[in-house]
């Protein structure tokens, strides 16, 4: 998130089209209050936010029901929104990588199947630590309430990825071995 910020206003000239005709809500870290006790998903109540993005209560999961209600539903109502993205940190896989949605209905398959994969692609032809092979474009049942699906689903927001970045950094290559022939 850091890096994005600072690419943005360090370098208008370089993003100067896209800062014209877009506009960024950037939102860091929503669970701050876990990340104190030592949680890297859950809140300070024990509970992952990144699940509770269907019916968000504004009790126990504040941070998300006001995201959803008056950033994003407003901002879907006020002007549409592009492009969403959630960034995690990925403790399993090398890499960053991103988690898409698929297809709407089966009309909109191939238009939504392009749609979903350019932003990805975009991203490996720039960035060295970016795997595209390691990119994921579904709706798995466990992810029905996580936030790109639930505002791929509700705000029809067809580029809604959750960015993962690698908490291990790059896969390194092994360097090439040459093989050996046991003597005779």
């Amino acid at each position: 998130m850091r890096n994005l910020i600072n690419q943005l206003v360090s370098q208008p000239e370089k993003y100067k089209y896209v800062l014209g005709h877009y506009i960024f809500k950037l939102v860091p870290m929503i669970n701050v209050d876990g990340v104190v006790i030592g949680n890297s998903r859950n809140s300070l109540v024990g509970v992952d936010l990144n699940r509770r993005w269907k019916e968000p209560n504004s009790i126990m999961h504040p941070e998300i029901y006001f995201l959803k209600l008056s950033l994003l539903e407003q901002s879907q109502a006020e002007m549409g929104i592009s492009i969403f993205c959630d960034m995690h940190g990925h403790n399993k896989k090398p890499n960053c990588f991103f988690y898409g949605c698929s297809k709407a209905s089966e009309e909109e398959a191939m238009v939504t199947w392009t749609k979903t994969r350019l932003l990805p692609k975009i991203f490996a032809s720039n960035e060295p630590i970016f795997d595209y092979n390691s990119c994921v474009f579904s709706e798995d049942r466990d992810k029905q309430s996580t936030a790109r699906v639930v505002v791929w689903r509700e705000m029809k927001v067809t580029n809604s990825f959750t960015l993962e970045i690698s908490m291990f950094g790059k896969s390194i290559q092994k360097p090439f071995q040459e093989s050996t022939i046991p003597s005779q």
